[in-house]
């Protein structure tokens, strides 16, 4: 008597389809993409200023200081300026000199939103170039 069957052994091939597996990763992949949040830092690149001697004779008209005190005080040269002040002045300077350049010089303790709203005057006024003064290291 045999108990076992022919079927039992052969090699049923299992056929495991994977075609939905990988439609399901793509949408997921593409819902990712396209609901991701991009950082744009783009509002707030500075560029430093370059200390050399030829270029500062060049481009002294086409450069804006201006300080912030720790209060929060806006000063160009030793006038300081309200808000409104100072951003008809950096109109005034965006429509002077095509390429103009900002360099803020900030208190170290001046609070960090001061300088930033200095920085959205500048670039509602078209200053692209924004530099912050800092000292070196001793």
């Amino acid at each position: 008597m045999k108990f076992t069957d022919e079927s039992l052994f052969q090699d049923d091939v299992l056929d495991i389809n994977i075609t939905p597996l990988i439609d399901v990763v793509f949408i997921l992949l593409i819902f990712f993409m396209v609901t991701t949040t991009f950082d744009d830092h783009a509002g707030l690149k500075v560029q430093l200023p370059k200390a050399q001697q030829r270029q500062a004779s060049d481009e002294t008209s086409k450069l804006l200081s201006i300080t912030v005190s720790k209060s929060g005080g806006y000063f160009v040269g030793s006038k300081e300026l309200t808000p409104t002040q100072l951003e008809s002045r950096l109109k005034q300077h965006a429509q002077s000199s095509g390429d103009a350049t900002v360099v803020i010089r900030a208190d170290e303790h001046t609070d960090h939103g001061t300088v930033v709203r200095v920085m959205d005057m500048a670039k509602t006024q078209g200053i692209a170039k924004l530099a912050i003064a800092t000292q070196p290291k001793q």
